[in-house]
């Protein structure tokens, strides 16, 4: 390719304008434009045009700018001469084979774009325009005053022309860019091949830095990141009270703070981690681990550390939780007040769908990072439920529940909000589903367990959940087996008589005051008594058992 000699003379008072190339020129001569040299592309053809005040030339193409907008002529192999919409364009500037003009909104420019030249970065006020071979450049201004030099294309820097970058605060310095302080903004110069020295308006700085080719920033509305992210390094993950940024080759780092007083430090972008600074994990309780990562609670909140590839890491707000459960190498899932949540690989909304009775729920295997849906009487991917975590095989139990009686649909509620998915008592939803489907002469005689809305799942009868529970081993857990032989009772006392029901409200009273061997003869005696009812019956061998593990 020839190298191209540019000359240009703009005089906005009596507009005129002169441009040559090494292969033809143009000028704007007595009101008009008149191009001569090569003409084999009809570069030197000139349009009509309308009171031209600028005239540009690239290689075998020309351009105008009239009272009509912008005008090309010429090669059109990369489509230079296609010039896109413009609004009230005001200034133009060709490239070797491509142009640009700045209008009411902005800079555009169109034609070949091996270089990016035709792809412009975000850019403040526009004072002057400018192209040459394969590199456009803008003089720019910003709110507070900085006035920049910016190139992209070929050659793509950041410049501080004014003020004096001596007067900048907080200087960091990169391998290829500097970014600091000006006037409660951050400014950056220097290379900008990834965008890293293209800050973004950022009001009230805390802190900059800069990796070798991103930059992030921190104020009091928290991290943003900007530059090159083939590694994610401007991906900024969920962060809480942030105290200190850093940032290395390709990856940035935050210092931040719960409100439960745990400390961390939490890395995106090449490595993706959480390592929890303060307190120690020793104080943390219930503590789960996978071969990457761990979680545990501290204070009654869930926290997670190690790696965090796709998140799964990033424990998101939750209301009082008291489960987690780590599921293969993608997923964290853990039980709230709100039902069970998971967070990590892709989209895990459907998983919500377990929340309430709906016409399919959702389960995944311990072993791996599957989901799976199981439909009504729909075949599934898998149908042994042996494999599937604890937290989510309770949902089976409580589904079934929808086909049985609403009083025993309303105690199933009950019961699987006090013995949650995954706590040792959970199991017991399976003693009441099995008296309930015993009461409908549904007996299973296989070795399977199965279900009544999809036939093709089962449990096989070994399993914990059909295991005698062990006791209670603190108080917490003693509240609970007795919470939940209350709403054993509540939940029927609609189907009592009268002499029942005041039995069962004395009972109940008895038992919120003390639990002792006479109140508990009392309760199952009372257990027996009402058993008798057909519609209370199923419940009864859970109540003895409840019954039986406050005893213990």
């Amino acid at each position: 390719m020839k190298k191209l000699i540019y000359v240009l003379i703009f005089m906005i008072a009596c507009c005129v304008s002169f441009y040559a190339s090494a292969d033809h020129s143009c000028e704007i001569k007595d009101g008009k434009v008149v191009c001569w040299g090569d003409n084999s592309y009809r570069q030197c053809i000139v349009p009509e045009l309308k009171n031209p005040a600028q005239v540009a030339v690239g290689n075998n193409f020309s351009c105008a700018l009239d009272d009509n907008g912008v005008k090309c002529w010429g090669a059109n192999t990369w489509k230079q001469t296609d010039v896109p919409f413009l609004i009230r364009p005001r200034q133009i500037a060709v490239g070797s084979s491509y142009a640009c003009a700045l209008d009411e909104s902005g800079v555009k420019c169109w034609g070949d774009n091996q270089h990016g030249q035709t792809k412009v970065p975000p850019l403040r006020k526009v004072t002057q325009l400018t192209a040459n071979g394969d590199t456009s450049c803008v003089e720019d201004i910003s709110e507070t005053g900085v006035r920049r030099k910016a190139c992209w294309g070929k050659e793509r820097t950041i410049e501080v022309l004014s003020p004096s970058v001596d007067g900048f605060e907080n200087i960091v310095k990169g391998h290829y860019h500097q970014c600091g302080f000006y006037n409660n903004t951050v400014e950056c110069w220097g290379k900008n091949d990834s965008g890293q020295s293209n800050a973004p308006l950022f009001i009230n700085p805390i802190q900059v830095v800069v990796g070798s080719g991103h930059t992030c920033a921190l104020n009091d509305d928290g991290v943003k990141c900007w530059g090159f992210n083939k590694d994610g390094q401007i991906n900024v993950p969920p962060l809480r009270k942030i105290l200190e940024l850093s940032a290395t080759y390709s990856q940035s780092c935050a210092i931040d703070e719960s409100s439960g007083g745990v400390k961390r430090k939490v890395c995106w972008g090449e490595k993706n981690t959480i390592e929890i600074l303060s307190p120690s994990l020793d104080q943390f309780t219930d503590i789960v681990q996978c071969s990457d990562r761990q979680c545990g609670f501290y204070k009654g909140l869930l926290e997670c550390w190690g790696a965090n590839y796709s998140g799964y890491s990033d424990v998101p707000p939750l209301k009082n939780p008291v489960q987690v459960a780590i599921i293969g190498y993608l997923y964290t899932c853990s039980f709230d007040d709100n039902g069970v949540k998971c967070w990590g690989s892709s989209d895990t909304s459907e998983v919500l769908i377990n929340n309430a009775y709906g016409e399919f729920f959702i389960i995944a295997r311990n072993e791996n990072s599957i989901f799976y849906k199981i439909e009504k009487d729909v075949v599934p991917a898998f149908n042994d439920l042996s494999e599937v975590s604890p937290m989510f095989l309770s949902y089976v139990f409580k589904n079934e529940l929808r086909f049985f009686y609403s009083f025993d649909k309303l105690f199933g509620e009950k019961l699987f909000r006090i013995f949650y998915p995954g706590s040792k008592y959970s199991k017991l939803m399976a003693l009441f589903h099995f008296e309930l489907k015993k009461e409908l002469g549904l007996l299973d005689t296989e070795e399977g367990y199965k279900f009544l809305w999809n036939k093709y799942i089962y449990l096989p009868i070994d399993h914990e959940f059909f295991k005698e529970a062990k006791a209670p081993e603190n108080n917490k857990e003693k509240r609970q087996i007795l919470n939940v032989f209350v709403e054993s009772i509540k939940t029927t006392m609609s189907l009592m008589t009268d002499e029942y029901k005041q039995r069962a409200s004395s009972l109940i009273l008895r038992l919120s005051n003390s639990v002792n061997d006479e109140s508990l003869k009392d309760a199952a005696e009372f257990v027996i008594d009402a058993g008798i009812n057909p519609y209370i019956r199923p419940r009864m061998k859970l109540q003895l058992e409840l019954i039986r593990l406050l005893g213990l």
